[in-house]
C-alpha cells in the first residue's frame, strides 16, 4: 500500500474515535441539561478501593425490590436489563412504582435502566439490581466525608434521567442537604 493510503486510513480511524467521543460527552451533557431531575434515596457503602481510587458505593433503595409492594410486568431472569417505572413518593425521595423489561411507548413516566442481579423466590419474589449509579467517584476527602456523615444520615443520589432510562449523579444530599453538586463536564 502506498503511504497516502495508510495516512487516509489513519485519519479516519482518528475521526471515528472522535466522534464516538464527542457523542459520548454531547448525550451526558444533553441528559445532564434537560434529563428529570429526581433523588433517590441511597445507602452508602465503604469509600475506598485500593486499585480504583476513592469513591462511595451507593446502594439505591430502588434496587431490592419485593413483588409484593412493586408491580412487574413479568418476572425478571438473573442479568436481565430492567427498566425501573420511579414516581415522587412522600419527602424529596422518588420509589420504585413498577419494573418492566421494556419502556411502554405511551408513558411519560420516569424510568432508570438496571441490571437484574439476584432473585429469590421465597413467597413472594424478590429481586436486587444494579444501577449504573452506584459507584459515585470523588476527591479523597469528600469520600471520608460522606462516609462519616452517612452514618449519622440519610443520604441522597440526585440524578438526571433522560427519556431512555439513563441517568447521570449531579449531586449528593445528606439529609435533604446538597452537599455535593458535579460538575457538567
Amino acid at each position: 500500500m502506498k503511504p497516502r493510503t495508510y495516512l487516509l486510513a489513519a485519519l479516519a480511524v482518528v475521526l471515528l474515535q472522535s466522534g464516538v467521543l464527542v457523542t459520548m460527552i454531547g448525550n451526558r451533557v444533553h441528559v445532564l441539561r434537560n434529563g428529570k431531575e429526581i433523588v433517590m434515596e441511597s445507602r452508602a457503602v465503604d469509600p475506598r478501593d485500593l486499585f480504583r481510587g476513592h469513591y462511595v458505593r451507593l446502594n439505591l433503595r430502588a434496587g431490592d425490590l419485593h413483588t409484593s409492594a412493586v408491580e412487574i410486568d413479568r418476572p425478571f431472569d438473573f442479568g436481565e436489563t430492567v427498566y425501573a417505572e420511579l414516581e415522587k413518593g412522600e419527602g424529596v425521595y422518588w420509589t420504585t412504582r413498577k419494573m418492566w423489561h421494556e419502556i411502554p411507548a405511551e408513558s411519560d413516566a420516569v424510568f432508570l435502566e438496571g441490571i437484574v442481579t439476584s432473585q429469590r423466590k421465597i413467597t413472594t419474589h424478590r429481586y436486587s439490581i444494579a444501577f449504573q449509579q452506584n459507584r459515585y467517584f470523588v476527591p479523597k476527602a469528600r469520600a471520608l466525608e460522606l462516609e462519616k456523615l452517612n452514618r449519622n444520615a440519610g443520604i441522597g443520589v440526585v440524578l438526571a434521567v433522560g427519556r431512555g432510562g439513563e441517568a447521570y449523579i449531579t449531586g449528593i444530599m445528606i439529609d435533604g442537604e446538597v452537599v455535593y453538586d458535579e460538575p457538567l463536564l
